[in-house]
Formats: C-alpha cells, sequence, structure tokens
C-alpha cells in the first residue's frame, strides 16, 4: 500500500515535469512560430519562455528571443505593429544570451549573439532617425544612446543625440554629448559653433562664453566669426583695450594675415572709432583682395556716408540748400562714387547676397547710373529665381 506522502511526491514531481515541458515547449514553438514566418505569436510565446525559472536561465531562450524581435524589426508585416521596445528589448536579449554563457566552456550562442549585436546598431539608430523625424526627441535620444553603448567607438550616433537634445531643448544635454564627441577626436567648427550658441542660450555669463569661444579658437585659430564673438564678449566686459591688444599682437606675429586687420576693423567700428576702421580694412584688402567682410565693410561705410549728406540736403530749408545743397549733395555722391567698387568686389566674391545687391543698386541710382542700377536688379531677380526653385 502507498502512502498518502508518497503520493503527494509523485503528484509534485508530476506537476514539476509538466510545467518544466510546457515552459520547454514555449521556447520549441516560439522556434517553430519564428520559422514558420508568425512572429507575433512567436513573440508570446518566447516572452513566456524568459520568464521562467528553469528556460529562463538558459542561453537558448534570451538567443532566440533576441532573433524574434530582431526579425519584428525588420518584417514588413509586423514592424509597423513592433512594441516601442522592440530594439532594446533584442539588445537585451543578445546580451543576457551572452550572460548565461560565460561560465560555460563551450559557448554556442554568445559568438553568434556578439555578432547580431553589431546589427541592433543599425536597428537603433534607424529607429532614432525616425523618431527624431517624427519629433519624439526622448525616444530619440534613447535609440542613438543605445546605438552608442553597441558601437561606443561611433560618433554619429552621439552626434545625432546631440542634435536630439537640442530639439527637445534640453541645453545640458545636447553640451554634455558634444563634449563627448569632441573627446572621442570628432572636433569641427559646426559642433564648436553650436557651443556657443548653448552656452549662450542656457544663461552662462559673459565670462563662461568666453572660454567657450577660446576653446573653438585653440582648434581653429583666425577663425573671423570665432575673433568676432571673443571680442564682442570681451568688450560686454568693458575689456575694449585687452581686445585691441590681443588682435595687434597677432597681427605682429602675422603681419600678412587679412583676417585679423577685418577683425580689428570690426572691433573700431563696435567701438565707434570708423577713421581707425576705414584704414584697417583697407589694410586688410591690401594683404588679401578677396577679403569679403573688409570690402563689404568699406562699401558700407563710404555708403553710409554719402546716405547721411543726402539725408541731411533733404532736410535743409531753401536758404539753407541755397547756400550749401548742391555742394552736399555732390560730397554725397562722391561717397556713392568710393561704395561702389567695395560693394562690387564684395559680390564677386559672395553672389546673390541682398546685404550687398541692395545698396549697390541705390548707390547706382544716387550717381545717376540707370543701366548698371537695372543690370543689379536683374542679378537680385536672377538670385530670386535660383533661391525658389532649390
Amino acid at each position: 500500500m502507498i502512502s498518502k506522502s508518497v503520493v503527494l511526491a509523485l503528484a509534485f514531481s508530476a506537476a514539476t515535469f509538466t510545467t518544466a515541458v510546457a515552459q520547454q515547449a514555449a521556447v520549441t514553438n516560439a522556434i517553430m512560430l519564428k520559422r514558420a514566418g508568425t512572429l507575433d505569436k512567436a513573440r508570446i510565446e518566447i516572452d513566456k519562455a524568459v520568464l521562467d525559472e528553469k528556460t529562463g536561465v538558459k542561453s537558448k531562450t534570451w538567443f532566440e528571443r533576441g532573433e524574434i524581435y530582431s526579425g519584428i524589426i525588420v518584417s514588413p508585416l509586423y514592424s509597423k505593429t513592433a512594441p516601442a521596445n522592440a530594439t532594446q528589448t533584442a539588445y537585451e536579449s543578445y546580451q543576457k544570451a551572452i550572460e548565461f554563457e560565460k561560465d560555460e566552456k563551450k559557448k554556442e550562442y554568445t559568438p553568434q549573439a556578439q555578432a547580431k549585436l553589431q546589427g541592433i546598431y543599425g536597428m537603433a539608430f534607424n529607429d532614432g532617425v525616425k523618431q527624431y523625424n517624427a519629433q519624439d526627441y526622448p525616444a530619440a535620444i534613447k535609440s542613438y544612446e543605445l546605438a552608442s553603448s553597441i558601437n561606443p567607438q561611433d560618433t554619429s550616433a552621439v552626434l545625432y543625440s546631440a542634435y536630439a537634445y537640442e530639439a527637445a531643448q534640453n541645453g545640458a544635454g545636447a553640451e554634455q554629448a558634444y563634449r563627448k564627441v569632441l573627446a572621442m577626436g570628432h572636433k569641427t567648427r559646426q559642433i564648436y559653433s553650436r557651443l556657443m550658441t548653448i552656452s549662450q542660450t542656457t544663461g552662462k555669463t559673459d565670462a563662461q562664453q568666453l572660454e567657450v569661444v577660446r576653446e573653438a579658437m585653440v582648434a581653429y585659430p583666425n577663425t573671423v566669426p570665432y575673433m568676432l564673438q571673443e571680442i564682442s564678449l570681451m568688450l560686454k566686459m568693458g575689456k575694449e583695450q585687452e581686445a585691441i591688444t590681443k588682435i595687434q599682437a597677432a597681427i605682429a606675429a602675422d603681419p600678412s594675415n587679412s583676417n585679423l586687420y577685418a577683425v580689428l576693423g570690426s572691433l573700431y567700428d563696435k567701438m565707434n572709432k570708423p577713421e581707425l576702421a576705414v584704414e584697417t580694412y583697407t589694410k586688410a584688402i591690401t594683404a588679401d583682395p578677396a577679403n569679403f567682410d573688409a570690402q563689404f565693410n568699406l562699401g558700407v561705410y563710404q555708403f553710409n556716408k554719402g546716405a547721411d549728406l543726402i539725408n541731411k540736403a533733404r532736410k535743409m530749408s531753401a536758404a539753407e540748400y541755397t547756400k550749401s545743397g548742391k555742394k552736399t549733395e555732390a560730397d554725397s555722391k562722391a561717397y556713392f562714387e568710393k561704395a561702389i567698387p567695395y560693394f562690387e568686389a564684395a559680390n564677386k566674391l559672395k553672389a546673390c547676397e541682398r546685404s550687398v545687391l541692395q545698396p549697390l543698386q541705390k548707390a547706382y541710382v544716387s550717381i545717376n547710373k540707370l543701366a548698371d542700377a537695372e543690370r543689379v536688379q536683374k542679378l537680385t531677380d536672377d538670385c530670386d529665381k535660383t533661391a525658389k526653385k532649390k
């Protein structure tokens, strides 16, 4: 006669065996369903299996889960209804497959899982692009950061995460990502320019902003926009003479550097010292006639002098005009004449700049060279048509 305890023990063993078989069957079913192409059903089965205390600690179970989720992501049929975290799940599953085999002498799934992880990088990156385009910036950031964790040497995912942080108006996150890219050796003007903009929009002090600008100038010395920004900040901080001294020292070391003269000319402009500005811009053009900033700024100076005089003549009383109006108008035309060669040179260096074409046309009209004014108007119209086609 069999005792009750034995019967219970046998019943328990049978139940345990039945459960284990059931969970093993879930793995087998998942594999069969995957092979049949019914990935939605395969996912249900494999998700059951990873939760079981027996099959959930097997490398095979997790590897197959990675395969199923990866298949869903790229499937034309199932990708549209894939779970939002499908790529992350596939990544974690392959990682688990490797983890559960770490103590095994024979690693059956580890080499395959490691190879599959590189494929997940592309999936995660593509997820980030889609999410960014859909303006789901937090999700895009997660996807790019997942891609970066898979391939830490690649700068693209980190750089794109910085763009997503900026789009999400998270300046601190963007700055951290950009600095990570710099630390990886990918130093571009664009990144430094973005860091400068972030330093301005996140409430950093002038001194902190100046640090960022000077960091950029170490990587890209004599870059005019950076130099102008440095000078602007120094002026805000009341360091006018320091700014002048800095540029003059640079000119002494490199007297043929046209950009340095152009920057110094801009500095004199900001300090309302037009005569010194003109003298310095002229030196810039002597060093390099192709210096757009110097050509343009000299044109602006001469044009503004002419405009001031013509406005003065228009405001004169009849008696004042009889006395000095004609001379004032003649003097204004002389300045417009002087402005034209600079604007023409600037236009050759940078075509289709409205800031050049508009005053150039007005200067021609002011000295009654209407054919030239019409020519410039046609240039402007052609530029507008070209811009609309792009």
